[in-house]
């Protein structure tokens, strides 16, 4: 297999053996031979067989094994797809329960092109997709051992600290895939923000700034699940000392720091070529791309 790709989307998978076929066939049929797409794997289920079966018939398809590790965080098992990558640039945050369209090419063509422009690597956050280079990743703004949303929140913060971090508002081009099984557990939801809140601890939010968004501030919740929350808050404390312990900057101690920081650093395509001084040379994007990236309607943070 040739080694030779521009790019890498670098996908996570954990037993997504219903999904994974299906995302992965979306995102082959939309990209062309400058893009390889490597899958970290470290699945009980028959997501390897399926991977390899589609390998018969995509030379650009990579799988990287590893075994399960209790330890090790999904934060890690991104930081092992980035330094598996063979591209210079890696697509981050694609999710082997998504279906993909047309737009991967260009989001990645759009990143190269503003690096180019402005002789820096940054982070571009994407609708669901996201893209830097492998060096800025691995060297700059590694992940670190966190669960899921955790993890992201993590890295966010870090890189909004360092002014590194542009927000895209571009018209979406996935969309998660049906998981009725997923559905009917009742104790998923339960467990993920169980395990969300316990890395937040390790982060180093507060305990005030969680107690005041979660229990006492967001009319968004009902009055039950503020229940839940006030009970979840002291137990995933305590669970949460015993764990590795991270430090963020003080200011992004409050919670919704980055929530705040983000809408100001949120541009579409048009208004970020005005605010960079740059132009992206539109004859490289696909009618696709165009559509995608220069006809945004509403903001995400509207």
């Amino acid at each position: 297999m040739s080694e030779e790709y521009k790019y890498t989307v670098s996908i996570c998978n954990y037993n997504m053996e219903n999904t994974i076929k299906e995302s992965l066939l979306s995102i082959l049929n939309n990209v062309n031979d400058d893009f390889e797409v490597l899958v970290v794997d470290e699945s009980t289920d028959n997501s390897r067989k399926i991977i390899k079966k589609l390998q018969e018939k995509h030379d650009n398809l990579r799988l990287v094994e590893v075994q399960q590790d209790p330890g090790r965080n999904l934060g890690m098992m991104r930081n092992i797809g980035i330094r598996e990558a063979n591209g210079e640039f890696v697509l981050i945050y694609v999710d082997a329960d998504d279906r993909y369209e047309c737009g991967i090419v260009d989001f990645a063509k759009i990143y190269e092109q503003l690096s180019e422009k402005l002789g820096k690597d940054f982070y571009i956050d994407g609708a669901n997709i996201k893209i830097s280079s492998k060096d800025f990743l691995l060297n700059e703004v590694p992940h670190r051992n966190l669960p899921i949303a955790a993890a992201e929140e993590d890295f966010a913060i870090r890189l909004l600290y360092n002014n590194d971090i542009i927000y895209l508002d571009h018209t979406p081009f996935s969309e998660e895939i049906d998981k009725p099984d997923r559905k009917q557990k009742k104790t998923y939801g339960f467990k993920r923000s169980f395990r969300a809140t316990v890395s937040r601890f390790q982060m180093g939010i507060t305990f005030e700034s969680l107690f005041k968004h979660m229990v006492v501030c967001d009319d968004r919740l009902e009055t039950k699940d503020k229940l839940v929350n006030f009970i979840i808050l002291p137990l995933a404390y305590l669970f949460s000392l015993p764990k590795q312990s991270y430090s963020v900057p003080d200011e992004f101690r409050d919670w919704k720091e980055r929530d705040r920081r983000q809408p100001s650093l949120t541009y579409t395509l048009p208004e970020l070529e005005e605010k960079l001084n740059v132009s992206i040379d539109r004859d490289k994007l696909s009618e696709c791309g165009r559509e995608k990236f220069y006809s945004v309607e509403t903001g995400r943070w509207n």
